[in-house]
């Protein structure tokens, strides 16, 4: 988020950052096809810097910033028994790979079918996403 922040206001004087260019910046974001949850959170951290920046004497005031409203929360969502039920339909490995999806709620694309042998480990019944490769950039290991 950080890099996001300044990938746009990069080599910008904090005191120029005023309320027409944080509308820049969710326009920016906005034809990117981010979704309002995210420009939130990276609205709060350039909210935050700036309100470090004000405690700090280095700006006088801090722009009024208004996030966006959020998407309505998801819906459609399997139950255990449902999907236990389609899965019983699938192919054998589609169905390993919906139950690991669906188990762990990792993503389809990018977590679960990249997986490659060297992350799973049978022996000890794990499966492991590297540093870098989760959308939040995190490991895991299940």
């Amino acid at each position: 988020m950080l890099r996001t922040l300044g990938r746009f206001f990069g080599g910008w004087r904090i005191t120029d950052i005023d309320a027409a260019a944080v509308l820049r910046y969710v326009a920016e974001r906005r034809r990117q096809g981010k979704a309002p949850a995210t420009i939130n959170i990276e609205l709060a951290t350039l909210r935050r810097a700036l309100r470090l920046s004000q405690e700090l004497g280095h700006i006088s005031s801090v722009p009024i910033i208004r996030t966006l409203r959020p998407a309505p929360p998801r819906q459609g969502f399997f139950e255990a028994d449902e999907f236990q039920a389609v899965a019983a339909e699938l192919p054998a490995d589609l169905a390993l790979v919906a139950r690991i999806a669906y188990t762990f709620g990792w993503r389809l694309t990018d977590e679960v079918l990249p997986l490659t042998r060297s992350q799973v480990d049978l022996e000890a019944g794990t499966l492991r996403l590297p540093p870098g490769s989760t959308k939040n950039g995190d490991g895991r290991l299940v």
